[in-house]
C-alpha cells in the first residue's frame, strides 16, 4: 500500500515541480524535431511562396519602372519606302507649264530618319529622303539623258508642343507613375513579408502552447492512473468505497480523452506552422516541436517618437504615400492636357537633283540649295476640352482623396499602436496574475495529497485539486504566449516587425542597390 502511495506521490511531484521545468512528451514514431524561433524564420524567409510571389511582383513593377525610363531618351529609327503612279489631262494651265497634254509619272519614294525624343516633349529627326521620278516631260520636250530623275533631301526635322504635351510634366507623367508603382509594390512586398513573418511566429507560439498542454495532461494521466490504482487496492481491502472506485475511473477516463485531444491539437499546430514554409506532409511528416520558451517583457516606448518611427517603415502608409505621389502626376498631367495643342515645327536640309542617285547625293554635298520652313499649328476644341476639363477635377477630387485616406492612416495607426501597447502591458500584467494562481494551486493540491495519506480526503476532492492545477498551469502558459503574441502586434502596427528581427530589406545593401532613384527627374 505505501508502495503505491509513493507511486502516486511521485507522479504528483511532476506537476510541483513543473513550474521551472516542462517535460513535454513526443512518441518515438511522430520523428519530432526541435526547432528554434529564429530557425522558424528563416525557413519562412527562404521557402514561403507568398514573400517569393510578393518579391516577383516588385521587381516586375520595376521593370515596368525601367522600361518606361529608357523610353523617354530611346532614339528610333524609322524607313520607309513607296511606289506611286500618277496619270491625268492637263488643263491648259499644265499645259502651257509642262508642254504635254498628258501627263504620266511612276514614283518611288525611300527615306530613313533617326529620331529623338527631347524632355521638353518635342522630337527631333535627321534624315535622308530620295524620289525616283519617271514621267513622260523628259521625253515630250526631247530632252537629252535618262529618263528618269533623281531627287534627295538630307536635313533636320523639328517639333516641339508650346503648351499640351510640352514641358516636363506631360514627357515624364509615365516614368514618375511607373517609378510611384514601383517603390509602393517594394512596400506591398514589405507588407506581406511583414503579415506572414508575424502569422508564422503566431504560429509557432500556438505550437508551444499545443506542446505546454500535451505535457500538463500526459502529467494528469500519470497523476489519475496513480490515484485509480492506489482506490483499487484501498477499495480490495476495505478502506475505499466502489464510489470512490468509478469516481478515480471517471478522472482517469475524462483526462485520457484530455490528453488525445491535446495530441491532435499539437499536431494540427505542427502542421499550421509548416504551411509557412510551403512544405506539405508528403515532403516532411516529421512534428515539430517549439523549442524556445516565451518570456515577459516590459514595455517601455515613447507614443511621440514611436509614431514618427511608424510612418517612416510602415508599409501601410508608405503605399498610401507612393499612391498619393501617382495622384500628384495625374493631376499635373490633367493639368497640362486642358491646354489646346499648339505645335512649333521646322525644318531645315540641303536639296539634290540629278540623273543618278549618286549624282543627286553629290549636289547635296555642294550645298548650293537649302531649304527650311518654320510654322506653328493650332488644334483647339469646339466644346473647349469637355474630357480634359472632366478628367482635370477628377484627378483632382482623387488627390484629395487620398490626402484624407494617408491622414485618416495615420490616425488609425496611431490608436492601433497605443492599443496593442496597451495589450503588451495588460498581458504582462495577466501572466504575473496567473503565474501567482498556478503557485497557489500547486500548495492547494499538496495540501490535499497530504490529507489523502493521512485518509482525510478522497479521490475526487484530489483530481479537483489536480484538474484545477492543471488548468491554472495552461492559462500561465497561455498568457505567456498571448504576451509575445501582443508584442508581435505592436511590432506590427508600429511596422518595427522586420527591423528588430533584422530582416529590414529597407536597410539591407542588396535591396537598396535595386530600389529606383528618389530623384524627380531620372
Amino acid at each position: 500500500m505505501m508502495i503505491r502511495l509513493t507511486g502516486m506521490m511521485a507522479a504528483a511531484a511532476i506537476l510541483l515541480t513543473a513550474g521551472s521545468a516542462m517535460y513535454v512528451m513526443a512518441d518515438e514514431a511522430e520523428q519530432p524535431v526541435s526547432m528554434t524561433l529564429n530557425e522558424c524564420r528563416e525557413r519562412v524567409l527562404m521557402h514561403n511562396l507568398e514573400i517569393s510571389a510578393g518579391k516577383s511582383g516588385w521587381l516586375a513593377a520595376q521593370r515596368s519602372f525601367r522600361a518606361e525610363q529608357g523610353a523617354v531618351y530611346e532614339p528610333s529609327l524609322v524607313m520607309g519606302a513607296e511606289r506611286a503612279h500618277t496619270e491625268r489631262e492637263n488643263t491648259a494651265e499644265m499645259f502651257i507649264a509642262q508642254g504635254v497634254d498628258d501627263f504620266e509619272e511612276s514614283t518611288r519614294v525611300y527615306n530613313m530618319q533617326i529620331e529623338q525624343p527631347l524632355p521638353t516633349g518635342g522630337r527631333l529627326g535627321f534624315g535622308y529622303t530620295l524620289r525616283d521620278i519617271d514621267n513622260n516631260l523628259r521625253e515630250q520636250r526631247e530632252m537629252e539623258g535618262a529618263d528618269r530623275e533623281f531627287d534627295g533631301f538630307l536635313g533636320l526635322t523639328f517639333t516641339q508642343p508650346l503648351l499640351k504635351n510640352g514641358g516636363f510634366s506631360a514627357v515624364y507623367a509615365r516614368v514618375w507613375l511607373a517609378r510611384e508603382d514601383s517603390e509602393a509594390a517594394f512596400h506591398e512586398w514589405r507588407r506581406q513579408l511583414m503579415r506572414t513573418m508575424a502569422g508564422a511566429e503566431a504560429a509557432y507560439w500556438d505550437l508551444y502552447i499545443a506542446q505546454q498542454r500535451v505535457a500538463f495532461r500526459t502529467d494528469s494521466v500519470r497523476v489519475a492512473e496513480q490515484i485509480l490504482e492506489d482506490f483499487q487496492e484501498r477499495a480490495a481491502a476495505g478502506r475505499a468505497t466502489d464510489l470512490d472506485v468509478r469516481q478515480a475511473e471517471a478522472g482517469w477516463a475524462v483526462r485520457d480523452a484530455q490528453y488525445l485531444e491535446a495530441r491532435r491539437q499539437r499536431r494540427a499546430a505542427s502542421n499550421r506552422l509548416r504551411t509557412f514554409f510551403s512544405e506539405t506532409i508528403a515532403v516532411s511528416d516529421a512534428l515539430i516541436m517549439a523549442e524556445d520558451l516565451p518570456e515577459l517583457q516590459q514595455a517601455e516606448i515613447d507614443l511621440e517618437n514611436a509614431l514618427l518611427k511608424t510612418l517612416s517603415l510602415h508599409p501601410e502608409y508608405l503605399i498610401l504615400i507612393h499612391r498619393l505621389e501617382q495622384d500628384n502626376v495625374r493631376l499635373a498631367f490633367a493639368r497640362n492636357q486642358r491646354w489646346p495643342q499648339l505645335d512649333l515645327q521646322a525644318t531645315y536640309g540641303l536639296n539634290g537633283l540629278g540623273e543618278t542617285s549618286g549624282e543627286a547625293w553629290d549636289r547635296i554635298q555642294d550645298g548650293s540649295h537649302a531649304a527650311w520652313s518654320v510654322g506653328l499649328q493650332l488644334r483647339v476644341p469646339l466644346a473647349l476640352g469637355v474630357r480634359e476639363r472632366n478628367e482635370y477635377d477628377a484627378a483632382w477630387l482623387r488627390t484629395r482623396q487620398g490626402l484624407m485616406t494617408l491622414e485618416n492612416t495615420a490616425i488609425a495607426l496611431s490608436n492601433q499602436m497605443a492599443s496593442d501597447l496597451q495589450s503588451v502591458m495588460s498581458h504582462y500584467q495577466q501572466a504575473q496574475r496567473y503565474r501567482q494562481m498556478r503557485d497557489m494551486h500547486q500548495s492547494l493540491l499538496q495540501t490535499e495529497l497530504e490529507r489523502m495519506k493521512e485518509g482525510r480526503s478522497d479521490s475526487r476532492k484530489v483530481l479537483d485539486a489536480e484538474e484545477a492545477l492543471t488548468e491554472a498551469r495552461e492559462a500561465h502558459a497561455m498568457s505567456l504566449t498571448r504576451h509575445r503574441v501582443a508584442w508581435i502586434e505592436l511590432d506590427l502596427s508600429m511596422g518595427t516587425l522586420l527591423l528588430n528581427r533584422n530582416a529590414e530589406p529597407m536597410a539591407a545593401d542588396e535591396y537598396a542597390a535595386l530600389r529606383p532613384p528618389q530623384r524627380r527627374l531620372p
